[in-house]
């Protein structure tokens, strides 16, 4: 089965700038091995490239929350520097083909509505869909401007999603410690 000329399954060169059909890197790798190197024994033949279906008539839609102030009761300080990468964020989805929107400084009522809103939304003719968050958190939660919110809880709606089934779902999380301080970093010589 030759998956590698499916539509939306990547270009014809490779990684390695090799085209496809002549010699692959794997041909030098040790017989019954991935690449050598500590990865699980596995023979070239068996592995098979997966991808997913990149040729709907829209890329899909991306969602940008970026809570920058919270409520005094959290103790939480002020996420500055936020809105340069939300629009950072928010440029990039545009130019990759997305329908991108930014939701600033939400409570948790309202995220949990933009969540159900996307679930309930019609992705048919998309391709995936995109949502960032950047806010403070920690294991397994950020924050909302008002209260803590477990990730599973906002990604959950999405993976029940109907019209995304099948479709990748890309949670991109970006959410710092609030009692994380920022060093100057440490200096390697080269």
């Amino acid at each position: 089965m030759d998956d590698q000329n499916e539509p939306g399954c990547g270009d014809s060169t490779d990684a390695l700038g090799d085209q496809r059909g002549g010699a692959s890197p794997a041909a030098s790798w040790p017989s019954g091995s991935v690449a050598g190197g500590g990865l699980p024994s596995r023979k070239v033949s068996e592995m098979v490239v997966d991808c997913y279906k990149m040729d709907h008539k829209h890329r899909g839609k991306a969602i940008v929350i970026n809570n920058k102030t919270f409520s005094p009761r959290l103790k939480l300080g002020v996420r500055k520097g936020t809105d340069k990468d939300a629009t950072n964020l928010y440029d990039l989805f545009t130019k990759m083909g997305f329908d991108t929107t930014i939701e600033v400084d939400c409570a948790a009522q309202k995220i949990k509505n933009i969540m159900s809103e996307a679930a309930d939304d019609s992705h048919w003719d998309e391709d995936c869909f995109v949502c960032a968050i950047l806010s403070h958190g920690e294991q397994g939660a950020v924050y909302a401007t008002d209260a803590k919110m477990d990730l599973d809880e906002l990604i959950t709606p999405l993976k029940k999603c109907p019209s995304l089934a099948g479709k990748p779902k890309l949670f991109f999380i970006q959410a710092s410690n609030g009692d994380w301080k920022r060093t100057d970093g440490l200096c390697l010589n080269g």
